[in-house]
């Protein structure tokens, strides 16, 4: 078996990845590496992903593992993430009074893929960012 391909460091997003309450949603990763970069071959990896309201929050919102939230496409290095309606109305977006008709209320949710090698060597993180979720004016109660 070849050795086992880690990252040096996570990939950090610079922006939030964007979602409404309520919503489904669905976002791709790709592992490369490499001069130039080329698709890694994710085979035989886990992945595991958990949401958090803050960076030191100990309560999880929602984790997603590969076959439930997380689909891979081995053979081209994907992750891709996905989160059902259901998941994103686990995201608590408090309503404020707004300065104007178009703020939106949204809060910043943290969260982290890692991924663990086919020989259950030490887990790194994959990617590591922010969801923006937007609260819902419309809904029942």
């Amino acid at each position: 078996m070849a050795e086992t391909a880690m990252l040096k460091k996570p990939f950090i997003l610079t922006k939030p990845l964007e979602a409404y309450k309520g919503s489904y949603f669905s976002e791709v990763f790709v592992w490369k590496a490499g001069t130039p970069p080329v698709a890694v071959d994710i085979s035989g990896y886990h992945f595991e992903a958990m949401f958090r309201d803050s960076y030191g929050a100990t309560d999880i919102i929602k984790t997603l593992t590969d076959g439930d939230g997380l689909i891979l496409t081995e053979a081209e290095g994907k992750v891709e993430m996905v989160l059902q309606t259901t998941d994103t109305d686990l995201f608590n977006v408090t309503l404020t009074a707004s300065k104007s008709a178009s703020d939106i209320p949204y809060k910043d949710f943290p969260f982290d893929i890692d991924a663990i090698p086919p020989d259950n060597a030490k887990r790194f993180q994959f990617v590591k960012g922010v969801l923006r979720v937007y609260g819902e004016v419309t809904r029942s109660g």
